[in-house]
């Protein structure tokens, strides 16, 4: 899962925001991570590098030459090929980017194979500093256990990634360059607020599991047939021309596709003893979202109620069907209280034959569509509270 930062580059200057620890790759399983994840952000003790020898385009590292910059250790090995290209290629497009913004990089190799080392050493196309770890000591500290094995330092001189998938190492690299001293002292902080964040949305769904649980336990049984033929649904919408409906009219009907096998977007909600509205859109649909703030407030309004469902999916003309990934992005920057939805298949929405959205349908809690249409027609809402208010299920949860 490589991560671009939000990175500008002008006037010879790099700006980046503070790196997402979390959303960079690392190796290692089970108890062996764990031991690297209490390593990292901790001061590095750079003594460690002198049990290394051997050193071959540039002298061991010291204080003066580390101090307040990004250091990053990759342990590499002559017979690995992908090591070679994390240490040959990518180290040196590194210290030729960021070399002079405050990179400094040490390419580490074990005992086998050094020999045979030395003559792609000796090409002049390994530009990094290298040495040897002869009897293993920095790779056993380090938790280092195949090559290739990535550990970078930041520039508050703290073990910012313990075995650091390489993949990611350009990006992180770009991103810890980007930070100040001062922003990398507050990783760990930043690390604690993440934990907590995602502790409280754990313990905020368990709750909202909880409470589904004990509201589809509550539920009483469903009013036999009768109940539904007697009561006085809302008036359907049956516009002039038939045509203007802008779907097949199935109002007193069930739909013609169950609703049921579309994947969920957001966290399900129980739909025993509701009404639900079912309201077929698309983020390209200029007047889908505008009636989004209705089907909100309608939500908020009868809370207990009433299922709203923004059903996604719907194709633009002749392209393909809208995917999960862009409605997960809007709905990321489009909070509403309402539920979502993603149908791939489309399967509901070619069973009503739907020729232009938005389009709602609104089923009373047996599954009968009581009445369909845009929902910007001024009588949706009145239908809507009128199927709430005669619903025989939703009547019987309340007494």
């Amino acid at each position: 899962m490589s991560v671009l930062l939000a990175l500008t580059v002008g006037a010879g200057l790099l700006l980046a925001e503070p790196a997402d620890d979390w959303k960079y790759r690392r190796e290692g399983e089970g108890e062996r991570r764990t031991a690297l994840d209490a390593g990292e952000l901790k001061p590095f003790d750079l003594s460690l590098l002198n049990a290394l020898t051997s050193w071959q385009n540039g002298s061991a590292p010291d204080a003066r030459l580390v101090d307040g910059k990004v250091l990053a250790i990759v342990f590499w090995n002559n017979a690995e090929p992908t090591s070679v290209r994390a240490v040959v290629p990518t180290l040196k497009r590194l210290e030729m980017t960021y070399g002079d913004r405050g990179f400094v990089s040490v390419a580490v190799h074990g005992p086998d194979h050094w020999d045979e080392a030395q003559e792609r050493i000796a090409s002049g196309l390994m530009t990094t500093r290298i040495a040897l770890d002869a009897d293993g000591a920095l790779g056993k500290a380090l938790g280092a256990d195949e090559a290739p094995d990535c550990f970078v330092i930041d520039r508050a001189g703290q073990m910012r990634f313990a075995d650091l998938d390489d993949r990611d190492l350009p990006n992180v690299v770009r991103a810890l360059v980007g930070e100040t001293r001062e922003e990398a002292q507050q990783a760990g902080a930043r690390r604690a607020e993440r934990a907590s964040l995602l502790e409280k949305e754990a313990q905020q769904k368990a709750d909202r599991e909880k409470r589904r649980a004990e509201q589809i336990a509550k539920v009483p049984p469903r009013p036999g047939q009768q109940a539904y033929m007697s009561a006085a649904w809302p008036e359907q919408n049956k516009p002039r021309d038939p045509a203007r409906l802008n779907a097949k009219d199935v109002q007193g009907k069930p739909l013609p596709v169950p609703f049921g096998k579309e994947t969920w977007l957001s966290e399900p909600v129980p739909l025993e003893g509701r009404v639900v509205v079912l309201d077929f859109w698309a983020t390209w649909c200029g007047p889908c979202i505008a009636a989004s703030p209705k089907l909100d407030s309608l939500q908020k309004k009868y809370v207990d109620d009433l299922v709203v469902i923004g059903v996604a999916g719907q194709a633009r003309g002749s392209q393909y069907p809208e995917d999960e990934r862009t409605i997960r992005q809007y709905m990321k920057q489009h909070k509403v209280s309402y539920s979502h939805v993603h149908d791939v298949s489309q399967g509901v929405y070619r069973s009503l034959g739907i020729a232009a959205i938005p389009h709602v349908v609104v089923l009373s809690s047996d599954g009968v569509v009581r009445w369909q249409g845009n929902p910007h027609d001024a009588a949706f809402e009145k239908a809507v509270e009128e199927t709430i208010a005669v619903d025989p299920w939703v009547t019987a949860r309340h007494e």
